[in-house]
């Protein structure tokens, strides 16, 4: 098991703007960057650090964070760590279905260039 550590306020705060930019990105664009330590990182990378703290999740947060990837995605147990990975696996799954969508647009779009041609 990876080693654990207390979550600072900072990351904290980092993770709910990534909620918050993850509930925008769905909407569609690239992934959101997150300010955190003097530089900005994707909303993945900030799910990904949080997942290394037990300490327990605020009732709003989780219920924001459940509210904002779904109740399918809905993490194990109220620690950050469970937060972080539901996080972190609703980025990989949305740019898993958006790459899907545009290998899927692309193949529709050489398809029609070979019907006119």
């Amino acid at each position: 098991m990876g080693v654990e550590y207390p979550i600072t306020e900072d990351l904290v705060e980092a993770f709910c703007t990534a909620i918050m930019a993850f509930a925008d990105w769905r909407r569609g664009g690239p992934e959101p960057q997150v300010f955190l330590d003097g530089k900005f990182l994707p909303v993945s990378a900030i799910a990904n650090f949080v997942s290394v703290s037990n300490d327990p999740m605020p009732d709003g947060i989780y219920d924001f964070l459940c509210r904002v990837i779904g109740a399918g995605n809905a993490p194990a147990d109220r620690t950050f760590a469970a937060g972080g990975s539901s996080l972190y696996r609703s980025c990989m799954d949305l740019q898993t279905r958006r790459a899907r969508q545009s290998t899927q647009q692309r193949s529709v779009k050489a398809q029609r260039r070979l019907d006119a041609a």
